[in-house]
């Protein structure tokens, strides 16, 4: 069994090596999500480096079976929000890059998703559903009698998240921020492995990780 999920993940990874060979991943960044991204993404990595990845998983299985060490940057372009227990992810990628790797991601920020929404709907109704929106996002999953009805309708995908909340998150998780830039709605950030996990989860960074969730 084991052999055969290590023979899997050598084949996935020389499929997406492939990729970089006949220029498809730059291609496939200027259909979607476009050249301001490209642009953006090419100021911090070398895209057609074969020991950098670009990928679009909501999924961290994915994260966690590529080899470790083996890229020195990797490019998520699936928003954040849609990805389910966050820090989980984030340390997935943590054990795949090595010191001073590069990790680039996106997010639409809790002010971002307030203004995609009344900018959608006419005045009132905008501001009636996302008062609404609100209540179910944001104060559903912290209240224990509807965090549970709040996770089985959502599963954890489609959150709301604010900046705050996205940059501690990605510190307690070993990472520095060295750049962030809103394209088309979305905040990016891009941010360099500091150190491997287990030199610093320690209760302080436990407890910090616990207040960027609440968004103190």
């Amino acid at each position: 069994m084991r052999n055969s999920l290590v023979l899997n993940r050598d084949k996935a990874e020389g499929k997406l090596r492939d990729l970089f060979r006949f220029g498809n991943v730059k291609n496939s960044i200027l259909k979607d999500p476009g050249y301001e991204v490209y642009d953006y993404v090419s100021k911090f990595i070398d895209l057609d480096s074969e020991r950098s990845l670009a990928i679009m998983t909501k999924t961290t299985f994915n994260v966690y079976a590529l080899s470790e060490n083996y890229f020195d940057s990797l490019v998520n372009f699936a928003r954040i929000n849609d990805i389910q227990r966050i820090n989980k992810y984030f340390e997935a990628v943590n054990s795949k890059l090595p010191i001073d790797g590069i990790f680039v991601g996106c997010v639409e920020t809790k002010s971002d998703r307030k203004e995609r929404i009344l900018n959608k709907y006419p005045p009132v109704l905008s501001h009636i559903y996302y008062f609404f929106d609100f209540i179910f996002k944001r104060i559903f999953p912290k209240l224990p009698i509807t965090k549970t009805i709040y996770f089985k309708i959502t599963g954890g995908r489609n959150r709301v998240i604010s900046k705050t909340e996205t940059l501690g998150r990605l510190y307690s998780c070993g990472f520095s921020v060295i750049d962030e830039c809103k394209v088309n709605g979305k905040l990016y950030f891009v941010a360099r492995k500091l150190m491997n996990l287990p030199l610093m989860m320690n209760p302080l960074m436990a407890r910090f990780a616990k207040c960027v969730d609440l968004d103190i």
